[in-house]
This record gives structure tokens, sequence and C-alpha cells, in this order.
């Protein structure tokens, strides 16, 4: 979305960020940021054993934070297609 916008290096892992720069283009971007920047703090406990204080991701993570994230991921895949009208 950020590309289609004309945009010629989009760097990062933030999902904050990526989708704070998509509200730039259209504003319904800016509400998707609040609710998807929670996906931002499971980046590097969930991808590296050793990203927690204690324990491993799987003690951590639970289905209800997999499927709450797979819903976020959703809703902001949904919203990129609606905007480029797929």
């Amino acid at each position: 979305m950020i590309y289609f916008n004309k945009e010629d290096l989009v760097l990062g892992h933030s999902v904050k960020k990526l989708t704070d720069w998509a509200s730039t283009f259209d504003n319904r971007f800016a509400k998707l940021s609040e609710e998807v920047s929670i996906l931002d703090s499971y980046y590097i406990p969930t991808r590296y054993p050793n990203g927690l204080p204690e324990g491993i991701p799987a003690e951590l993570f639970n289905k209800k934070a997999a499927n709450d994230a797979l819903d976020l991921a959703e809703a902001t895949i949904s919203m990129v297609k609606t905007y480029l009208n797929l």
C-alpha cells in the first residue's frame, strides 16, 4: 500500500510505524494503527527463544494470543485490499 503510493523505500518491521505511515495516505489506517500496535510486542519474543526474560515463547503465548494476532493481521490485509480495490 505504501509502495502503491509511490514511496521508493519502505523499511522496518514495526506494524505500528507502517500503519502510521499508511495513515498519511488514508486516515482509516490511523485507527487500525492503534489496534495492531500490540503485534510489535510479539516480534522478538515469538521468534527467538532467548527473547524473553524467563521461559520460552510456547510458555507465554497461547492459542488465544495467536488467534487475536491472526485476526489483527487479517484485518490489516483486508484494509489494504480494500484500499487497493482488490
